[in-house]
C-alpha cells in the first residue's frame, strides 16, 4: 500500500478519536506485525499492578475483528501513540532515562494519574517492525532489566516495590 496514505489515514483516525473524547490524553491504534500483516502486535492494552510495565492485547494472533469494539485502555504503545498537547503540557515529555523499553509505560500511567483517558482506535492501523531498532539480546536483556528497576523505583507503593523484586528480581 501507498505508506504516505496509510500514514496519513492512521494520525486522521486517531485525531478524530481523540476529538471526539472529553479528557483524552494518548490514542493508540492497532499496530500488525509487518513481517505477518495480518497477525497482531497490539490492539490495546492494560498496565499491571505487580508487574512492571503491563500486557498488550492481542499479541500474536489473527486479527479477526475481536478488538475491534474495544475503546478505553490503560495502556498505549509507544509504537504509535498519538499523545495529546494538553497532556505533554500536564504530564510533560516521557522520562528520558528510559530507552526504548518501559517508557510508554511509564507515560501511560503518569496520564492516567493526571486524570487523561487513554483510548484505542482499532479502525486506525500500522505494521510494526519489531525489534528493528535493537541490537543484540544481551544488551536488551540489561536495558530492560534497567528500565524495570526505574519503572518500579517510581511507583510510591511498597508493597509493590517489594513484591516485584521478591518475583521478578533474580
Amino acid at each position: 500500500p501507498d505508506l504516505t496514505l496509510v500514514k496519513h489515514s492512521c494520525v486522521s483516525r486517531m485525531v478524530a478519536r481523540s476529538e471526539s473524547t472529553l479528557n483524552a490524553g494518548i490514542v493508540g491504534c492497532k499496530v500488525y506485525y509487518a513481517s505477518e500483516p495480518t497477525i497482531i502486535w497490539y490492539a490495546g492494552g492494560e498496565l499491571g499492578s505487580f508487574r512492571p510495565g503491563g500486557r498488550p492485547f492481542g499479541k500474536g494472533e489473527l486479527d479477526r475483528g475481536q478488538y475491534d469494539g474495544l475503546d478505553e485502555v490503560s495502556f498505549v504503545t509507544g509504537a504509535a501513540m498519538l499523545i495529546k498537547r494538553a497532556t505533554v503540557e500536564n504530564v510533560g515529555l516521557l522520562d528520558d532515562r528510559f530507552f526504548l523499553g518501559m517508557e510508554d509505560y511509564d507515560y501511560c500511567r503518569r496520564a492516567l494519574q493526571a486524570g487523561f483517558r487513554l483510548l484505542f482506535a482499532p479502525d486506525a492501523v500500522v505494521w510494526h517492525k519489531v525489534g528493528a531498532s535493537r541490537s543484540s539480546e544481551m544488551i536488551e536483556v540489561c536495558r530492560g532489566y534497567k528500565a524495570s528497576v526505574i519503572y518500579m523505583k517510581k511507583r510510591p507503593s511498597a508493597p509493590v516495590w517489594l513484591a516485584w523484586i521478591f518475583v521478578y528480581a533474580p
